[in-house]
């Protein structure tokens, strides 16, 4: 849509943060200057409270690897005489930063507006096709478009460039309500120098549509978990890792982060995180993080009397988790197996003082009593930030490397005894 990790939104919010697309010499077609509009007027009978609801599945296949199942709904806010406003709610969105955008009635929208934005740069091989798609259980009498787009992007502080391709097939029926939509598949893949770095697909299937809270065929959002638009709920962690904390006792954790695309980068540091004081009421932590550039400290304190929010306890704002999922796990670190919790979420991210700059991540987080301190055995994260002038991606791991009390380590090593180079 027109306008949001503030502006790529909609089903760009899906598809710009988990395609980043490769060029191959089988997309060496023609290019056409034509931007690709939707093959019919899809707001032509539009009418205000019409919505629809997909059900989206992304899969990487190269690292760093993941699989997701999002929800995504378009709904029309407006629909004047010669207008129409299109709002999107998605489960990676922030509620707060919905965006709308407003059509031509009697026109083919553009598909770029159509997908919040999304940038598409030298297209190529643009084929318009009817035929008939099953979506949902349902056939369709639809126009299949299909397209491909690249986009070059230099690297900024090395030698060479990324380039992203994209092939975009899109299923629109006059049958089906908000946006016309009833199926999309992207997939892509990005090089740099040449080699292919990521190959990613997205699949894109209408599960329902209609008007107000009634649905003429399929689901409600309600019904796939969509929360209410406005939401801003937190989380609680499934066990109050501070419960039993003791002044004293610490973990030291070692974080390595890898951005590739836009930014070059590999960065490693050690944290300590350690039980500065702990009264009846609260517990204080102190964290202490070395970099190769120097050390830093910071300090918070959790009340006692509650568990913490997973929000609370990542530094996150509260409406930023998305899709959370908590199971009972296993994770080895080093020559040892900690039982505890596995908590996987999404998270979106805005800046309200860089408008165009967004992150979106998928996270993986181990928490287990037996570790003193915070509890924090294994964090996975990885994603893609976009701003205005480019994107990049980027895979962060923190990990427990010791933990113990005072002077005493009782498994691992001291933060203080990590050496950064990797040696």
């Amino acid at each position: 849509m027109e306008n949001s990790l503030r502006r790529p939104e909609g089903l760009a919010l899906f598809v710009v943060t988990v395609l980043a697309p490769a060029l191959s010499p089988a997309l060496a077609q023609e290019k056409t200057d034509e931007q690709p509009r939707a093959p019919i007027p899809v707001f032509e009978m539009a009418k205000k409270g019409d919505f629809e609801t997909f059900v989206v599945n992304v899969v990487t296949t190269k690292e760093p690897e993941f699989g997701r199942k999002l929800v995504l709904v378009f709904r029309i806010a407006d629909a004047g005489e010669d207008s129409v406003t299109l709002k999107t709610l998605g489960s990676l969105s922030s509620p707060d930063d919905l965006p709308s955008v407003t059509f031509d009635r009697a026109k083919e929208p553009l598909i770029s507006k159509l997908l919040a934005d999304v940038k598409l740069d030298n297209v190529t091989g643009l084929e318009r096709t009817d035929e008939k798609k099953t979506a949902g259980g349902r056939e369709f009498a639809c126009t299949r478009l299909s397209f491909v787009t690249t986009r070059v992007i230099p690297h900024e502080r090395a030698s060479g460039n990324s380039v992203m391709t994209d092939r975009w097939s899109l299923w629109f029926s006059a049958e089906v309500k908000g946006a016309g939509i009833v199926a999309m598949e992207h997939l892509g893949s990005r090089t740099d120098n040449g080699v292919t770095q990521r190959e990613k697909r997205m699949t894109c299937e209408i599960a329902g549509f209609g008007n107000g809270e009634k649905a003429d065929w399929g689901k409600l959002p309600e019904a796939l978990g969509l929360s209410k638009e406005g939401s801003q709920e937190t989380f609680k962690l499934p066990f109050n890792p501070l419960e039993k904390a003791r002044e004293g006792a610490w973990e030291a954790i070692v974080e390595t982060s890898i951005t590739t695309g836009g930014i070059e980068s590999c960065n490693r540091s050690v944290t300590s995180a350690r039980v500065a004081q702990v009264t009846s009421e609260s517990v204080t932590f102190e964290w202490e993080t070395r970099t190769s550039k120097g050390k830093g400290v910071a300090r918070k304190s959790y009340a006692l009397s509650e568990t913490p929010t997973l929000e609370d306890y990542a530094g996150l704002n509260p409406g930023e988790v998305k899709d959370l999922v908590i199971e009972d796990a296993q994770i080895v670190v080093g020559d040892r197996t900690f039982d505890g919790k596995k908590l996987s979420y999404n998270v979106r991210r805005t800046y309200p003082s860089s408008p165009g700059r967004v992150m979106r991540m998928q996270c993986r987080l181990f928490l287990s009593p037996t570790i003193p301190g915070f509890g924090n055995a294994r964090m996975e994260l990885s994603g893609v930030a976009t701003d205005e002038r480019m994107s990049y991606e980027m895979k962060i791991v923190r990990e427990v490397v010791g933990y113990g009390h005072g002077d005493r380590v009782e498994w691992g090593k001291r933060a203080a005894d990590i050496d950064l180079s990797g040696k």
